[in-house]
C-alpha cells in the first residue's frame, strides 16, 4: 500500500510541472504578442494603406488604393527576411540592379476634357520604365538586365512584358530627359543609370493581373483596404489602371529609404450599373467584406473623399453621408475607416456643370487620312495657361511611319517656337 501511494504523489509531481511548463509557455506567447507591434516599428519597415474617394462631375466615381511599404535600409541580396516588402519586388531590385521602375497595366482612357487630373498618369495597355545601373566596360549589360525585369515582372503578374521589343512593341533606351524618376539624383542619376522605355497598348488588364497584385500586400485580400479588392466590382468599370512603382528616397536620418508603392484606380459609373445617381461605397463595391477594417499591421490606414466636386456655394457638402471626420484639409475630408459608412445623393444642385482641374498641359494623338500615301498621325499640344511653358514631349510612333524631317517650327502671335524631333 505505501508502494502505491508513492507511486501516485510522484505521478501527480509530474502532471503539476507539465502543467507549470504549459503555463510558461502560454505566458511567452502572450509575452510576444505584446512586444510584436513595438518590434515591428523597430524592425525599419512600415506599411501605409489609404483609400481615395472622388464624384467626378459627370456622376462618374473614382477609387484610388494606395498600398505603400517602407523599408529604411539597403537592400541586400543575401536578405531573406522582410516583413512588409515583397521580397519577390526585393530580389528583382538587387539581382538586375534597378535603381527604380515603375510598372502600370491599364484598361480604359482617362478623360482628361471631363474629369481634370488623374491621380496617376497611365496610358492604355501595359507601360514599364526601369532605370538601370550602368556597365561601363560592357554596355550590353544594361538591355540583360532590362530583359530580366521584363521576365520576371511578367512571371509574377501574368502580363505579356515578355513581348516587349519585339514586333511591332516599343522598347528602347530613351533620353535622360525624356522621363524623370522619382528617386533623388543621389540614388539615381544619369551618370550611373540608363534608362529603358517598353509599351504594350493592346495588353488586357483582366483579374489574372489583380489576383497575383494583391497577394504581394502583406495582408493580401483578407485584411486592411484589401478586403475591399473585389474582381467582380473593380473590372466592371469604365477606368481601370494598377500598378507597382519601387524607387528610393531618405527618411529624417539623411539614409536611403526603399519604397514600394502600389496603387490602383478604377472609375466606376452608378448610372449604368445601378441605374441610379444616389451611391453609397455598398452599392459600388457590392461584392466587397464590408465594414472596412483597418490592417492590424499597418501604420497609417485613412480613408479621403475629395468634396470638391460635392461643395456647394456655401461650402456644404448637403448630399453627402459620413460621420463626423477625423480632421479636413482644404476640400478634402479625412475618416476613420474602422467607423466610415458613406453614401452620396447629388441631387440637383449637383447637376451644375462644376468646373474640370486645370490640366496646365493637353496632349492628343490622332490618326489622319487613309494608307500610306495619304496617312499621318497628327500631335495637338495645348498649353492652357496664360504663361510659356517648356514641354518635352516623349512619343512612340508606329514602325511603318517614316521621319522625313528631323525639326520644324511654328508661329504663335509675334513669337519664334522651334519643335525639334
Amino acid at each position: 500500500m505505501p508502494t502505491v501511494t508513492a507511486h501516485w504523489m510522484c505521478d501527480l509531481a509530474a502532471r503539476t510541472r507539465r502543467w507549470i511548463t504549459q503555463q510558461m509557455i502560454l505566458i511567452a506567447i502572450a509575452l510576444l504578442a505584446a512586444i510584436a507591434p513595438v518590434l515591428a516599428f523597430d524592425d525599419g519597415e512600415q506599411f501605409r494603406e489609404r483609400l481615395l474617394i472622388r464624384p467626378l462631375p459627370d456622376h462618374n466615381v473614382l477609387l484610388h488604393f494606395d498600398f505603400n511599404m517602407t523599408i529604411d535600409r539597403l537592400l541586400d541580396p543575401d536578405d531573406e527576411h522582410y516583413r512588409f516588402f515583397p521580397k519577390s519586388i526585393a530580389q528583382i531590385i538587387t539581382k538586375h540592379q534597378v535603381g527604380e521602375f515603375v510598372l502600370k497595366l491599364t484598361q480604359g482612357r482617362w478623360r482628361y476634357a471631363h474629369w481634370g487630373l488623374p491621380v496617376v498618369p497611365a496610358p492604355t495597355g501595359a507601360e514599364l520604365i526601369a532605370w538601370v545601373h550602368r556597365h561601363d566596360s560592357d554596355p550590353t549589360v544594361g538591355s540583360q538586365r532590362w530583359s530580366g525585369v521584363q521576365q520576371s515582372l511578367s512571371g509574377m503578374l501574368c502580363a505579356s512584358l515578355q513581348q516587349l521589343g519585339k514586333n511591332v512593341h516599343t522598347c528602347r533606351r530613351v533620353p535622360d530627359s525624356a522621363i524623370a524618376p522619382e528617386s533623388r539624383p543621389v540614388f539615381v542619376n544619369t551618370s550611373t543609370h540608363e534608362t529603358f522605355y517598353g509599351v504594350l497598348p493592346r495588353e488586357a488588364v483582366c483579374t489574372e493581373n489583380l489576383t497575383p497584385w494583391a497577394k504581394l500586400l502583406p495582408c493580401r485580400t483578407r485584411g486592411g483596404l484589401g478586403r475591399l479588392l473585389s474582381p467582380l466590382d473593380l473590372h466592371d468599370a469604365s477606368y481601370h489602371s494598377m500598378g507597382i512603382h519601387v524607387y528610393s528616397e531618405t527618411n529624417a536620418n539623411n539614409e536611403q529609404r526603399t519604397i514600394a508603392r502600389f496603387f490602383l484606380s478604377v472609375v466606376l459609373d452608378p448610372t449604368y450599373l445601378y441605374r441610379s445617381k444616389v451611391w453609397s461605397l455598398r452599392s459600388l463595391l457590392p461584392h466587397a467584406t464590408l465594414p472596412m477594417q483597418c490592417s492590424p499591421v499597418s501604420t497609417e490606414c485613412e480613408v479621403h473623399f475629395d468634396a470638391v466636386n460635392a461643395i456647394n456655394a456655401n461650402g456644404a457638402t448637403p448630399g453627402l453621408t459620413t460621420p463626423v471626420p477625423i480632421r479636413r484639409t482644404g476640400n478634402v475630408l479625412v475618416f476613420d475607416p474602422t467607423d466610415f459608412d458613406l453614401s452620396f445623393d447629388p441631387g440637383h444642385e449637383y447637376l451644375a456643370k462644376f468646373p474640370v482641374r486645370d490640366t496646365p498641359i493637353v496632349v492628343q494623338r490622332y490618326a489622319t487620312g487613309r494608307g500610306l500615301q495619304s496617312g499621318g498621325i497628327v500631335n495637338t499640344v495645348v498649353n492652357s495657361g496664360s504663361v510659356a511653358r517648356n514641354v518635352t514631349l516623349f512619343d512612340t510612333l508606329p514602325c511603318f511611319v517614316w521621319i522625313w524631317e528631323s525639326g520644324t517650327g511654328n508661329t504663335v502671335g509675334k513669337k519664334r517656337l522651334s519643335i525639334h524631333v
